[in-house]
C-alpha cells in the first residue's frame, strides 16, 4: 500500500492563507523564537491569526482546538 503525502486542496488553501499571513512578520521572526523560548507569544501575531479564523490550530485539541 503506497502512502499519499501530498496535500490536499484544503490543506493547500490553509498553507498559502497562513504564508501570506506571515510575512509582514518575518523580519521579526527571531524575535518571535526568542519570545517562544520564554514562554511569551506575541498579541500581534494572535490578533493576525484570530482575524483570519485561525486562532484553534494554536490550541491543542484536548482544549477546544482543532
Amino acid at each position: 500500500m503506497a502512502l499519499d503525502f501530498m496535500l490536499s486542496e484544503e490543506q493547500k488553501l490553509v498553507r498559502n492563507s497562513v504564508r501570506s499571513m506571515l510575512q509582514p512578520f518575518l523580519a521579526r521572526r527571531q524575535e518571535f523564537r526568542d519570545m517562544a523560548r520564554e514562554g511569551k507569544f506575541s498579541e500581534e501575531l494572535w490578533q493576525a491569526f484570530a482575524e483570519r479564523g485561525l486562532t484553534g490550530c494554536l490550541v491543542p485539541e484536548a482544549y477546544g482546538g482543532n
